[in-house]
């Protein structure tokens, strides 16, 4: 166990290279919030964790994997590459790590919950090269038809005479076939927004 740690394990030498690299870039971490640490990423990116996962967390070096509007902190423990986000919770092989704001790169507890691959993809944002301004509503003729995920189905919700009450449907279709798992047009507080 000792040579697994030391082998995990930055050396100093290679933690100031490494902050100097975000220190060149003139990055400064973002503000102290009560009870939680920032670990500097390449790209000039901070990831964000509790006080009680900083001090584990800090014996490695992380990166930013950025792909698209994705950002996550990534490193590596021997040939494997790891993720902040599971690396804090130590999820278990087979299962998801799904962020409860939306930003991969918020890696403390209470943002954090462990998920089932079906569970994480339930509330994905709306996709960019949609024709509607909403999730789950669709032009179809004229009108707007509302459809949701389910269980490896699309499921038809209705057709509505506007984009805005064919969301509204597929809010409502959201909260009772996915939980607290749902991404919704238009969030009550405590829920995440998809837009």
């Amino acid at each position: 166990p000792e040579e697994e740690v030391s082998a995990q394990t930055v050396s100093a030498k290679k933690r100031a290279k490494w902050l100097g690299i975000v220190k060149d870039r003139n990055q400064e971490p973002p503000p102290v919030e009560d009870g939680k640490r920032f670990l500097a990423l390449t790209k000039g990116l901070w990831a964000k964790v509790d006080e009680a996962s900083y001090a584990e967390a800090s014996k490695h070096l992380w990166y930013a994997y950025v792909k698209g509007n994705l950002r996550y902190a990534v490193t590596s423990v021997g040939r494997k590459q790891v993720f902040l986000h599971r690396f804090v919770v130590n999820a278990p092989v087979g299962t998801s790590v799904d962020h409860l704001d939306g930003d991969g790169l918020n890696c403390s507890m209470s943002n954090i919950r462990v998920a089932s691959q079906r569970q994480n993809t339930r509330n994905r944002r709306k996709t960019t090269c949609s024709k509607s301004p909403y999730k789950g509503a669709h032009p179809v003729r004229g009108r707007w038809r509302a459809i949701i995920a389910y269980e490896d189905r699309k499921l038809h919700v209705g057709y509505f005479d506007s984009a805005r009450e064919a969301a509204l449907a597929y809010d409502d279709a959201a909260r009772q076939l996915h939980g607290a798992f749902a991404c919704v047009n238009f969030p009550l507080p405590g829920e995440r927004g998809c837009l």
